[in-house]
């Protein structure tokens, strides 16, 4: 274990996901900070200390997590330029519907953050039963909470791209999009008892881009029933139709023949390009 010795403890447990494994490690865990990596994974030389010295700064508050950036890289570690956006930058001291709107548009990467344990405890970790896209499900109930997520400049976290099918990050399966509406679903009910039935409109615009994205995620799987579903749920939490995005074309046709069908139209259009 190079030079950390026996200050590096193995714990060993059956496979239950990616979900459990980090809770056990929380549950072992007794310092005041915790980091996530998963195996293929790695951090900046410089990433722990600089989140470590800001986190503990004089001044700032027990509900604020920093984090830095990510860099996609490929196999052999070669850096991937993608169109995939960044986390953002965004400070603390913002009104409360902003932090959490902004978490939700724009939840870091897992192994991003410098989590505090004693928060991370609050709100019972990672929720076993969200097996794609854990990260925002545990940031999204943190930012109810409280907790805002501040960016420091530069890159440390490095997050190694696979195309294996067997990856989680693309299931598509029914029952991983599934969880991911119910645990939306989940987070507006918290955001509700939080805010009020009737949500500030720059939250349920953030609902309702995500569950828009999940309805053309679940639909372009070959699941309509599912994207329909979302589709439905996004237009009840936000029914000025600004989470609609996409190009002009695209917005009109969902105008024009709905999302289902504007999906269809896409991907028959995405074929012919081939």
């Amino acid at each position: 274990m190079g030079g950390y010795g026996d200050r590096i403890i193995a714990v060993h447990q059956s496979n239950m996901g990616g979900c459990a494994a980090r809770n056990r490690g929380l549950q072992c865990a007794s310092g005041e900070f915790v980091k996530f990596l998963d195996a293929d994974d790695y951090l900046a030389l410089d990433s722990i200390a600089v989140q470590c010295r800001h986190s503990s700064r004089d001044g700032i508050g027990p509900l604020i997590v920093h984090y830095q950036d990510a860099q996609w890289i490929d196999e052999a570690g070669d850096v991937i330029v993608t169109d995939m956006p960044q986390s953002g930058a965004t400070g603390h001291n913002q009104d409360f519907a902003n932090s959490v709107a902004w978490v939700v548009r724009h939840s870091p990467l897992t192994s991003c953050p410098l989590h505090r344990k004693v928060l991370l405890d609050s709100v019972g970790g990672f929720d076993v039963r969200v097996p794609r896209s854990q990260e925002q499900d545990l940031h999204i109930r943190l930012a109810l909470t409280g907790v805002q997520f501040v960016q420091l400049p530069g890159v440390g976290y490095f997050y190694q791209q696979h195309h294996s099918e067997g990856r989680v990050s693309n299931d598509k399966t029914e029952a991983t999009l599934g969880g991911m509406l119910e645990a939306c679903r989940r987070h507006l009910v918290l955001a509700r008892v939080k805010f009020g039935a009737n949500l500030p409109s720059v939250l349920a615009e953030a609902f309702g881009e995500r569950l828009w994205r999940l309805g053309r995620l679940a639909t372009r799987a070959g699941l309509p029933d599912l994207g329909t579903e979302c589709f439905l749920e996004a237009y009840s939490v936000s029914p000025s139709n600004k989470m609609v995005s996409g190009s002009g074309i695209y917005r009109a046709a969902v105008s024009t023949v709905g999302a289902i069908n504007a999906e269809k139209v896409g991907m028959l259009f995405a074929k012919l390009r081939r």
